[in-house]
């Protein structure tokens, strides 16, 4: 019986220890919040903007091609870039719009919105219960767990490197013969223009929060611009949002560079938002 009841107060001072470990870990990020440079998960991208206490005037949306966007390339300082790769502009139009964090204006990425949602990574956000929880208690966020500190510790330097060349070949041609045949399939038809109809939902939701939205197109190696993928996807887009909402139009004339066919170089980032900046501000001015 001794045995028994020290194991038992062991055990129940064990618990008290981490549970004020807990509540003063939440304490400390509720008054300094943990920031980081780099952000490698989807996951812990839309909490990055959910839970954050600052409300942005500028947001971008859409999937790893605009990853690279900074406040410095873009000109803006209170912006936040709620991109996702393997998703797209879909997912971050939904989560503004659950959130209702709604910006002053939004641009948003065409190239993938075949994507659709991720409704994964939606309802992992915004489950009952855990996301109103996270509010109370950051610890709970993805960010700050241990794996998430490994990753920023182990990644930045490889990816920095890729981001100032494109890939040797033979490698630069596969990949590019990877996306050739990827945007050689037609999207299926009845999801897009069910996932664009959901997409314009939110949208108008966006756009009755006096948000000022604006698409427009990542450009991509010139092979790739005319392929099935890409044309299907504009002519759907076009049908659903046409006249409703402002356009970047693409830039035809630039040359761009690309470290695997469709993801920019960094000079080329720099070069594409210098084209974006200037056409923005002559679609704002021609709203006046």
């Amino acid at each position: 019986m001794k045995r028994k009841a020290a194991w038992w107060i062991t055990a129940t001072k064990g618990v008290i220890i981490a549970f004020v470990s807990f509540i003063l870990y939440n304490v400390f990020l509720y008054f300094y919040p943990l920031k980081k440079e780099i952000i490698y998960d989807n996951k812990e991208r839309a909490e990055e903007f959910v839970y954050s206490k600052q409300r942005y005037s500028v947001i971008f949306v859409g999937s790893g091609l605009i990853g690279d966007f900074s406040p410095a390339s873009v000109r803006r300082s209170n912006y936040f870039n709620l991109f996702f790769p393997y998703s797209g502009s879909c997912t971050g139009v939904k989560v503004i719009a659950l959130s209702n964090k709604i910006p002053d204006t939004l641009f948003v990425e065409t190239n993938y919105l075949y994507k659709g949602f991720d409704q994964q990574l939606l309802e992992d956000v915004f489950r009952p219960g855990l996301y109103q929880a996270r509010f109370a208690l950051p610890a709970l966020q993805e960010k700050h767990q241990v794996f998430s500190f490994l990753k920023e510790q182990i990644k930045p330097s490889k990816i920095r490197q890729l981001k100032l060349a494109r890939y040797p070949e033979p490698q630069y041609s596969q990949e590019l013969t990877h996306f050739k045949e990827e945007y050689q399939v037609l999207p299926d038809s009845l999801r897009l223009r069910q996932d664009l109809d959901s997409l314009q939902y939110y949208l108008n939701y966006l756009s009755s929060k006096n948000c000022k939205i604006f698409f427009f197109e990542m450009p991509v190696d010139r092979q790739l611009s005319n392929y099935p993928k890409m044309k299907s996807e504009k002519y759907a887009l076009q049908q659903v949002f046409d006249k409703k909402i402002k356009w970047v139009a693409p830039d035809t004339l630039g040359r761009y560079a690309t470290i695997d066919g469709v993801h920019l170089l960094e000079k080329s980032v720099y070069q594409y938002l210098a084209y974006f900046n200037q056409n923005i501000h002559r679609l704002a001015s021609n709203s006046k």
